[in-house]
């Protein structure tokens, strides 16, 4: 199997010849080919720029022989579309200029118009020729309540200290913010959709609202981006990746999502039975710690392949007679830059080497 048909095996509960494998992050800060253009170019022309957002996306599938290529990207381009600045900024992180915090700022973001030519199509074109049948071509977009966290504080912020006062006494101009998005992000898939073949929401802040605000708020506006990108391209595979997401698997099971993608803390039987008893049959992405990949490549391996045996098992594949079905091993969150390639590699080859008998 080509690791494109291994990836879109897993997602439809097929046999696979071996685990597919990918790695949020595995584009970008840890590689020495994104280093070297990163001395030269800011964050912003690397993104900006089809050339150079194909040739870090690339990277790792050469240097890692990994079955999928995420586009290099950001969640935040969005607002750019929508009129805000947005900048990366050594040391500090991303900014939104402005920020968005009353009714006004939410109507001042215009809805973009989408076409072939927007810079992350055009990239995913270019990745889709260059993978050709060999790699699964991933696109993404943030999901609706993390987009607006970023936007409301403007930077990145530990206390999230905007959102909370807005949460308190402004709250129906987050919801307005989680309106206005939730259709962009949309657009923004579909549009995506035309060269990927699979499609990645990041709710990297679900952790943050309690179980019935995550319903009250976020709920709402996830629904509306999945429903409207499963109408217009139903054939598409959606994950959803979260911190917490397993706090909220009563409200998402029922969303028409292809596969959960889960953070590192979460037994896959728990995560499994939970979405089962919600009426979903699960399809799991996931979930090695990503911080085991700063030890050397040899303990990465060991690490990996204890790993690859406890999940397997949490799947009900412990006999070794075959591998489990629905499972795209990942990292319970993106690579951290301290990681080298020799520790990804080893991790991505333990993988393809996994045979439990």
């Amino acid at each position: 199997m080509t690791g494109r048909e291994r990836m879109l095996a897993a997602l439809a509960h097929a046999p696979v010849d071996r685990l597919p494998v990918w790695m949020m992050r595995q584009a970008g800060r840890y590689l020495p080919g994104y280093q070297a253009l990163r001395r030269k170019h800011s964050f912003m022309e690397l993104v900006g720029s089809v050339d150079l957002s194909a040739e870090i996306s690339m990277e790792p599938v050469h240097a890692l022989d990994v079955d999928a290529a995420i586009v290099f990207h950001d969640i935040l381009i969005p607002y750019e579309m929508m009129g805000c600045r947005v900048d990366f900024v050594d040391g500090q992180g991303p900014i939104i200029d402005p920020p968005v915090r009353t009714m006004q700022d939410v109507e001042r973001l215009a809805p973009p118009s989408f076409d072939e030519q927007i810079v992350v199509v055009r990239t995913l074109a270019r990745l889709r020729e260059q993978c050709a049948d060999e790699r699964a071509v991933i696109g993404f977009a943030g999901a609706p309540f993390t987009l607006a966290t970023y936007g409301i504080e403007g930077a990145m912020s530990k206390t999230r200290s905007h959102l909370g006062a807005m949460l308190a006494d402004r709250r129906e101009v987050v919801r307005a913010l989680l309106d206005r998005v939730a259709p962009v992000l949309a657009g923004y898939l579909i549009q995506q959709s035309r060269h990927a073949d699979l499609l990645q929401l990041f709710e990297s802040h679900a952790d943050i609202l309690s179980h019935d605000d995550y319903a009250d708020l976020a709920l709402p506006a996830l629904r509306t981006v999945v429903r409207q990108v499963r109408a217009a391209c139903p054939e598409t595979p959606l994950i959803l990746f979260g911190r917490g997401l397993h706090t909220i698997f009563d409200l998402i099971a029922d969303l028409d999502l292809t596969a959960y993608s889960l953070d590192a803390d979460v037994r896959f039987d728990a995560a499994a039975l939970a979405l089962a008893r919600a009426g979903t049959r699960p399809v799991l992405q996931g979930n090695f710690p990503p911080e085991q990949l700063l030890a050397d490549p040899a303990e990465v391996a060991k690490r990996c392949a204890a790993f690859l045996k406890e999940r397997a098992a949490e799947l009900g594949a412990a006999d070794g007679a075959t591998l489990p079905a629905g499972w795209i091993v990942n990292l319970g969150h993106g690579v951290l830059p301290q990681t080298t390639p020799a520790a990804a590699k080893a991790f991505v080859e333990t993988v393809h080497g996994f045979r439990q008998g």
